[in-house]
């Protein structure tokens, strides 16, 4: 099992997909991104994994108007926003699996806590305002 974790940089808001397999990913987003938030996907920036080069993510992002930008290989830097939220979002997976005796086998159920309890805990970045 796999996770993809979006990051919207203006609000901080986090959208987490369980998945099955990475392909599956940003039809996801854009499904939730505009049916639950009312939100029109207009840009994505990804790093350059091979689900979003392909040539059906292509087709896809240019068929429903999502422009794509790409980060320069092997520079997470250019993408710190989300990188920053991949690390503490697992690390509190890890702690909170461990402080509660849970197996890892529930760490999806964790992740899923964890991204519901930040998006709506107040960030500095907002001002002290929640993503929420």
């Amino acid at each position: 099992m796999h996770y993809e974790l979006y990051v919207d940089e203006g609000t901080r808001y986090k959208w987490l997909f369980l998945l099955a397999s990475k392909s599956e990913s940003l039809a996801n987003l854009h499904v939730s991104v505009e049916r639950q938030h009312d939100y029109k996907l207009k840009t994505i920036m990804t790093d350059n994994a091979k689900e979003y080069m392909s040539k059906e993510c292509n087709a896809y992002c240019s068929g429903i108007g999502i422009q794509q930008l790409y980060t320069n290989p092997y520079s997470p830097e250019e993408n710190c926003v989300v990188e920053k939220s991949n690390y503490t979002v697992m690390n509190k997976v890890r702690c909170m699996l461990q402080a509660c005796g849970m197996d890892n086998r529930y760490w999806g159920e964790a992740l899923s806590y964890v991204v519901y309890t930040e998006n709506r805990s107040p960030t500095k970045a907002l001002g002290g305002k929640t993503p929420f």
